[in-house]
């Protein structure tokens, strides 16, 4: 397993002015323990392919795999699925298998499931030109809320250019286990909240993730949102799950 970094970690500093994407990027290559990073599209500040370029320069120059490009997506509304075409195009040229894909709130939608079908067919033609592969987060009050809703999405879209992101902690658990989307799972998200001292999520989920994640060949995409600010527990964090991880591959040598 990967882990990744997400932009949204250090959502307030780089909203606020006081860490630019670009010194986000150096402080993941050098002060993180890290495999890769996934821009969240709110955080930049320029789209134009010399930017871009940019960007993938120096993930390349810091040693930094570009594991996703993450965004938002509001099916049937006026010229939404022209932005998320556009986000496929980014992420292409960013080199980003992957674009991350979150739903709007169903209610605020109003749409139809054949309009969300519709929509995520159409992207997904996008999405094989480009060769970059759309992975559905569930996210709750949405149409990709459980896993009967991930199942349902990917069965009436009928692509393999649509799989899964998916958020263990924000998965319910319905009358199926969520091993049955391993197979289309193609990258796993973890939003945690407080750190404690040693780096640990404070509600105790990360652990359940990474047990569910054992051998998977994805990236883990990590973000932040706790109270703390964030460049003092960001990197007690990703040291935490790096210890988790390396005292499981040291248990399992040993046995």
């Amino acid at each position: 397993m990967r882990v990744a970094c997400s932009s949204a970690a250090y959502h307030r500093a780089l909203t606020s002015g006081s860490l630019t994407q670009l010194e986000w990027l150096d402080l993941c290559g050098s002060e993180l323990p890290v495999d890769g990073v996934a821009f969240d599209e709110r955080h930049f500040p320029r789209i134009d392919g010399e930017y871009l370029a940019q960007l993938k320069k120096m993930a390349v120059d810091t040693g930094l795999a570009i594991e996703a490009l993450m965004t938002a997506f509001a099916p049937a509304t006026p010229g939404t699925l022209a932005r998320l075409e556009a986000a496929l195009d980014m992420a292409a040229t960013l080199g980003a298998p992957l674009l991350v894909v979150r739903l709007g709130a169903s209610e605020a939608l109003g749409a139809t499931l054949g309009q969300v079908v519709h929509d995520l067919k159409e992207a997904a033609g996008v999405a094989k030109r480009l060769n970059v592969t759309i992975a559905l987060r569930n996210a709750p009050g949405t149409a990709a809320a459980g896993i009967a809703d991930l199942k349902t999405l990917s069965k009436q879209t009928d692509s393999a250019w649509l799989r899964y992101a998916i958020d263990l902690v924000n998965l319910p658990r319905d009358v199926e286990d969520p091993a049955v989307l391993r197979r289309d799972t193609v990258a796993a998200y973890h939003e945690t909240g407080n750190v404690d001292t040693f780096g640990a999520d404070e509600r105790g989920d990360l652990r359940s993730v990474l047990r569910y994640l054992d051998r998977f060949p994805g990236p883990l995409i990590l973000s932040y949102a706790g109270e703390e600010e964030e460049r003092t527990a960001v990197p007690r964090l990703m040291n935490w799950v790096r210890g988790m991880l390396a005292k499981d591959v040291v248990t399992k040598a040993t046995m």
